[in-house]
């Protein structure tokens, strides 16, 4: 009996003073800096830091190191030039969205809920109305896309 209580002693002892390995972000870098605006915007950046490698594929990029940017996920780059001719209104909608364009090319559309959800897409051209009455109060992006180029509206509801 004393063999067993000393045995079960002896193991909550060993789980509470054994500790794991722990990583917290760090950088050996020949500079660097960290500065923050009164807005809140803030910028942190190296200079030299010798182990960087991005690996790419068509989807994702990773890249190593400890500095890196809290996770943004971007889905492509705005056109403003693409932006011109392109109408979504009411803002705020609550039954239905009208979407105008002066092109003649049909456009590919991709609606996403704040969480990035895809809630609709389809094609687009001319004039469509969609029904919003289903979405739920909140912010979503609309993205439109078209031969690479790609432009954002958002709506809220």
């Amino acid at each position: 009996m004393k063999t067993k209580i000393t045995l079960l002693f002896s193991l909550v002892l060993w789980a509470i003073l054994s500790t794991g390995q722990t990583l917290s972000p760090s950088v050996v870098a020949l500079a660097g800096g960290y500065e923050k605006t009164p807005g809140g915007l803030t910028v942190s950046w190296t200079l030299g830091e010798p182990a960087v490698d991005p690996i790419r594929s068509t989807s994702v990029q990773l890249t190593q190191g400890f500095q890196q940017p809290n996770l943004k996920v971007s889905t492509g780059f705005t056109d403003p030039a693409f932006a011109y001719g392109l109408i979504t209104y009411p803002n705020p909608a609550s039954t239905e969205l009208i979407m105008e364009t002066d092109y003649e090319e049909t456009l590919d559309f991709r609606m996403v809920d704040i969480s990035g959800k895809i809630i609709q897409e389809g094609k687009w051209s001319n004039k469509n109305v969609i029904d919003v009455s289903f979405l739920s109060q909140g912010i979503y992006v609309i993205y439109f896309t078209n031969d690479g180029r790609m432009v954002k509206s958002e709506l809220i509801n």
